[in-house]
């Protein structure tokens, strides 16, 4: 299996597999994470606490871009609403709304595939949506390889 759209995390859980199954993978690291969140919950809190500063906060969009990386693997209104005040405050930044578009493309919120349609390059780094099980993702990339090579060949070619 050809894993660079995985994680190094994902990546550690599939190597002890005898059988690669992407969703395995994301529910586990996912039952993981939020058992360790749960259980370093004080630990954590006592840790902010600690290292609180009274030196001023310089906002730029990569303090910023920091944390919706992890939010957007968390599906809600919260979710949907920082990602929209995000991109209105940076919107005439293409870089900026580069990054945005790609932390959405990454994101293992299943049925995802209507913002990844915006970011084929993204597609394969959300192992979940691209490996569905019922064939979804490879048949996605498929159509969209093929009308791109209609219009530009050469970056059709990359995948």
């Amino acid at each position: 299996m050809n894993c660079s759209h995985m994680d190094n995390h994902e990546l550690v859980f599939t190597d002890m597999m005898d059988i690669d199954d992407p969703d395995v993978v994301h529910v586990a690291r996912f039952f993981i994470m939020k058992h360790l969140a749960s259980d370093l919950k004080a630990e954590f809190l006592k840790t902010v606490e600690n290292n609180k500063s009274c030196d001023p906060y310089i906002f730029d969009h990569c303090n910023k871009s920091r944390p919706l990386t992890t939010l957007v693997q968390n599906p809600g209104k919260h979710r949907d609403d920082v990602l929209a005040d995000f991109y209105i405050k940076w919107e005439h930044y293409f870089l900026v709304v580069n990054k945005w578009f790609g932390l959405q493309a990454i994101s293992n919120i299943l049925g995802n595939a209507e913002n990844v349609c915006l970011l084929i390059g993204g597609f394969h780094m959300s192992p979940v949506n691209f490996h569905a099980k019922d064939g979804s993702g490879y048949k996605f990339l498929g159509k969209m390889v093929l009308q791109l090579e209609k219009l530009n060949p050469q970056v059709a070619s990359v995948w």
